[in-house]
């Protein structure tokens, strides 16, 4: 979509420094020089545009660490464990995951095998992922299947402190935007990203670059950034014990979670 727009797509180029001079970004890569007044940055929780140019962590509560494994098998075989297209999610917090969920996705020629966790609610996530992994369902599920990929990966759940600073914008999984309870992140880096850019024309045609932070943020609120925020103050509520979470997961099946939340459903 962004090369289809005109944007030059430059691949394996590693950011090697970011820093301000004058009214420009000067950029180095592996492989080449660029200057820039407005960076966006949208290379993930561990943001190397955000770490050289000195912006804050993530807190540690808002860091949900994630294993998957790519188990190869053949569609036929996958459609007899799963079902045909079903994925499966697995809840517990006495036994299994004290804050987080597991799961089993079905793809084509594979099975995904993921789990995810707060960073400091369980010292050894390997072998709370075996735990897992040693279920009877799962473990029938992938058995004789070949492994393929095995993958540790943050996921942020809390937006972070500053979105804006300098001409510099976070957008995606750079600045949090991730739905805290059920980690979904794609559809709100697509949207942030297009805020960024709105923003931009619309402070530039205005002349309001000055205010350009205050209107991101703004936009951001008004589009999904409100809802996630209260997602996060939220979801220490549905994991206070299996019986909170049983019963979200209950509603969940006919409610949105945002309508849960707005409703104070639970």
């Amino acid at each position: 979509m962004a090369t289809a727009s005109g944007a030059e797509l430059k691949q394996n180029e590693k950011l090697i420094d970011i820093k301000k001079e004058k009214s420009d970004y000067k950029i180095s890569t592996s492989k080449s020089n660029y200057s820039a007044k407005y960076v966006i940055a949208a290379d993930g929780v561990n943001s190397s545009t955000l770490r050289k140019l000195k912006w804050e962590k993530f807190n540690k509560e808002d860091l949900i660490l994630t294993i998957t494994q790519e188990m190869g098998l053949n569609k036929k075989e996958i459609d007899e464990r799963l079902g045909n297209d079903e994925i499966h999610l697995f809840f517990g917090i006495k036994d299994l995951i004290p804050l987080g969920y597991a799961w089993l996705f079905p793809k084509k020629e594979a099975i995904t095998v993921g789990w995810g966790n707060q960073i400091g609610k369980i010292k050894h996530s390997k072998r709370e992922f075996t735990k897992f992994l040693n279920i009877p369902f799962v473990k029938q599920s992938i058995k004789n299947t070949k492994l393929i990929k095995y993958a540790p990966h943050l996921i942020p759940v809390g937006v972070r402190s500053m979105l804006y600073n300098d001409a510099v914008f976070a957008v995606g999984d750079a600045g949090g935007m991730v739905d805290p309870i059920s980690g979904k992140g794609i559809p709100y880096a697509m949207m942030s990203a297009e805020i960024a850019i709105q923003t931009i024309n619309y402070s530039e045609k205005k002349g309001k670059e000055e205010k350009m932070g205050y209107i991101y943020n703004k936009r951001l609120d008004r589009s999904f950034l409100s809802i996630l925020k209260q997602k996060r103050e939220f979801r220490n509520k549905i994991f206070q014990n299996d019986e909170k979470l049983k019963s979200f997961l209950e509603l969940w099946e006919t409610h949105r979670s945002s309508e849960i939340i707005l409703k104070n459903l639970l």
